[in-house]
């Protein structure tokens, strides 16, 4: 395995390593911490397709093909495993009291540690648990997608979702090991792998040069083709290319992270393109869309804005887009699509509001004016702007409004209505006919004068409402009147004039 060093600033420097087929290394690495018990937790997902992966851990297992017999013997600590659902529906209030009550009812103390395997939503869990039981639990991570292998594991973040919020409850914590297997993902489902490459198309736009480069030629090269592997769901690219685009997101990352740990300044670059992926998500529901395509499409609407703004020329958003595309147009969103209106609401609710400050009618994310080149601001790299923009963009690329259901539903309804009244005139045509037959042209016409009559009762009923209404209107203005700059009173008033406007134009017709 060859070592990588994860610093974090001043908060912590985590040793990491890297290789391909490395499972006794993995296993020797946690075995050199010489825990009382480990606490083995990983998702349903992983536990189907890797369960044998630490077998020569539990319960003194055979060993799978390459780990060899080295870690058998009396002195391997206990484990106990526990398995977490698949993605985002782990990361729940639920979850993490269920992990504590286990993590007690093992017997596990203050020596004992905790062994994150699986991809970004175990990792973050299982992270958050690890730094608040028994405040602090030593943490090792050992990621399975390629998202956590170069996002999840540089970044110090942990986190749950509630309320309908994305990342909103979590700590800063750091492992003492990152260990990395790249072989895992051999088995990636073709959505996670794609998951995975979102978030480095965003360290290619953020930091261009050999970044973006690096992406390009990867995601243009022969070597990565959907046809390819076991299954038509599984997404092929060779092992080589996977190493170079891990050392590139690792590079990419720790390269801003060495002095801004929390990312709260400089490290608030990353959050580039989450404002509105978040939202997208959670609208599409768990698990739907993967959250690296997710990111490449918040990329999308912050380049919008951004040209919008004047801040980012349209040459420059055409290369920034055709990098996100080359990724996009393997994976589209499916149908159907929510609402521009659901997904606006849930980005009101993204955590990051309010470090910028934003007005009801604004929106905040990292801005660029060109690949590589970030829109700074006073605070953090966060830019507010309106989100009228971000609405404007999903309209663009196929998310309905609600106002044009609403509309399209008008307009059946309008074609409804004319059909109808077609067929009552045809009834009155041949109701007239059959009248005729019967009554003479003099009774008729006595007829139609004791309808109108009637018609004329009934205007004057309305009428009769009508000013019993105005008095009301105009008594609670009267009342509401003398309260200086009463809203409802101003209210009241326009509201009045409005219908005696409405009314005379009903009388003159």
């Amino acid at each position: 395995m060859e070592p990588i060093s994860f610093v974090f600033a001043d908060r912590a420097t985590v040793p990491g390593f890297l290789g391909l087929d490395v499972q006794s290394e993995v296993i020797g690495r946690i075995l050199e911490v010489k825990p009382d018990r480990i606490l083995l937790v990983c998702d349903e997902t992983v536990d189907l397709l890797h369960g044998q992966y630490f077998a020569p851990l539990l319960n003194g297992g055979a060993a799978s093909a390459g780990a060899g017999d080295n870690f058998h013997g009396e002195n391997l600590p206990p484990v106990n495993k526990y398995v977490l659902p698949s993605g985002d529906a782990a990361k729940s209030w639920d979850h993490l009291s269920k992990l504590m009550e286990w993590g007690f009812d093992c017997g596990a103390t203050k020596k004992s540690m905790v062994v994150a395997f699986g991809g970004g939503a175990l990792m973050n869990v299982a992270g958050l648990w690890a730094s608040i039981f028994y405040r602090g639990t030593k943490l090792i991570y050992v990621p399975t997608t390629l998202l956590a292998m170069h996002d999840v594991t540089t970044s110090l973040k942990t986190s749950i979702c509630s309320q309908g919020r994305k990342n909103n409850i979590g700590s800063y914590y750091a492992p003492i090991a990152i260990l990395i297997d790249v072989a895992f993902c051999r088995t990636l489902p073709r959505p996670e792998l794609f998951s995975g490459l979102g978030e480095l198309a965003k360290n290619a736009a953020l930091l261009g040069g050999k970044h973006a480069e690096g992406f390009r030629t990867a995601l243009s090269s022969d070597r990565i083709n959907a046809e390819h592997g076991g299954s038509g769901d599984e997404f092929a690219m060779d092992d080589t290319m996977l190493m170079q685009l891990l050392a590139l997101g690792i590079d990419a990352k720790m390269s801003v992270l060495a002095t801004d740990a929390y990312e709260k300044t400089s490290g608030m670059i990353f959050e580039y393109g989450h404002t509105v992926s978040h939202a997208i998500e959670k609208a599409y529901g768990d698990g739907v869309v993967p959250h690296g395509l997710g990111v490449a499409y918040g990329m999308l609407s912050s380049s919008y804005a951004a040209e919008q703004l004047g801040l980012m020329t349209p040459e420059a958003r055409q290369e920034h887009d055709e990098l996100c595309w080359l990724l996009l147009k393997r994976w589209p969103l499916p149908h159907p699509r929510p609402s521009v209106e659901t997904v606006m609401a849930l980005a009101m609710k993204d955590s990051k509001r309010g470090i910028t400050s934003e007005n009801e009618d604004e929106i905040s994310d990292v801005l660029l004016r060109s690949m590589g080149d970030v829109v700074p601001t006073s605070t953090s790299m966060l830019s507010k702007f309106p989100c009228r923009y971000v609405a404007e963009w999903l309209e663009d690329i196929g998310f309905p409004t609600e106002g044009g259901k609403v509309g399209a539903l008008w307009r059946g309804e309008c074609v409804v209505v004319v059909v109808v009244l077609l067929l009552l005139l045809l009834l009155l045509l041949l109701l007239w006919s059959f009248l005729t037959c019967f009554f003479s042209f003099f009774k008729l016409l006595w007829l139609l004068f004791l309808l109108l009559l009637l018609l004329l009762l009934l205007l004057l009923l309305l009428w009769l409402l009508w000013l019993l209404l105005l008095l009301m209107l105009l008594l609670s203005f009267y009342l509401i009147l003398p309260k200086k700059g009463s809203t409802v009173a101003t209210n009241y008033f326009w509201l009045t004039i409005a219908l005696v406007i409405v009314w005379e134009i009903l009388a003159t017709v």
